[in-house]
């Protein structure tokens, strides 16, 4: 296992295998390579969850480059880093469906100066009752990945030979802005590898071992940390909601 984690707290867990987590990064993966979005500026916002992890590696793992954005920012202020990113597509958890519709609507309105061409809901089955992707520029990731494993089975081997840039900017990290407005932060492959090489010199955590992620993905601390023991061969298990604390930790 790669990851252990619940759709919701009541429902039972959902485990992935690495197989499994790096066949959907890379059918992903192909996808971008082979649209036009290949080496633009990609975002995901969302709680943590397979998906999430899913969607920003593929955007790193194609040289493409990630938008990570924190979850509980309002519409305004997503919207902000939206065009202040000049991101061309968004990936984005369920819960924030109505929020994208809202966003697609003030675009073509002309009210906003944001440039999402592609929205893609990271999981449609958790979509609300009267909420779907029939929407122009409305998209499923599943079915992305469906296309890309479609062009990985007639040969496609972009995944695989696109070079890494590992020393150009590829991450777009925006701060907490607690001292005013957020601050775009660029950060490059090398950053976050030499990070996660240098904790694997210090703790000493073992393929198998499990871990237990509660932090936002959006933070740099967790993502990090999160890689660290993906490479080690560890298994993330995923909080249920920091309500669910003591009983995750438990299990």
């Amino acid at each position: 296992d790669a990851f252990i984690f619940r759709r919701n707290p009541k429902e039972s867990e959902t485990h992935r295998t690495f197989a499994e987590y790096g066949d959907d990064i890379k059918s992903l993966g192909t996808y971008i390579l082979n649209s036009k979005f290949k080496g633009e500026r990609l975002a995901v916002v969302g709680a943590n969850s397979y998906e999430w992890h899913l969607c920003y590696n593929a955007i790193l793992d194609t040289d493409s480059v990630g938008v990570p954005l924190d979850r509980m920012l309002p519409e305004d202020e997503l919207i902000a880093l939206l065009e202040r990113s000049q991101a061309k597509v968004i990936f984005y958890q369920q819960k924030h469906h109505a929020m994208m519709v809202s966003i697609a609507n003030k675009q073509k309105e002309g009210t906003i100066k944001s440039c999402i061409e592609k929205f893609v809901c990271m999981y449609k089955d958790g979509l609300g009752k009267g909420e779907d992707l029939s929407l122009d520029g409305f998209e499923d990731l599943y079915e992305l990945i469906a296309k890309g494993k479609a062009l990985r089975e007639k040969g496609d081997d972009s995944f695989m030979t696109t070079p890494i840039s590992s020393d150009e900017p590829r991450i777009i990290l925006f701060t907490s802005g607690t001292t005013s407005m957020s601050k775009g932060v660029l950060l490059t492959h090398r950053n976050i590898c030499s990070n996660v090489y240098y904790i694997q010199q210090t703790l000493p955590v073992f393929a198998g071992d499990r871990a237990f992620s509660i932090l936002p993905l959006h933070h740099t601390f967790e993502n990090t940390c999160d890689f660290f023991i993906l490479y080690v061969g560890g298994c993330l298990c995923l909080s249920d909601g920091l309500r669910y604390i003591v009983k995750n930790l438990k299990e």
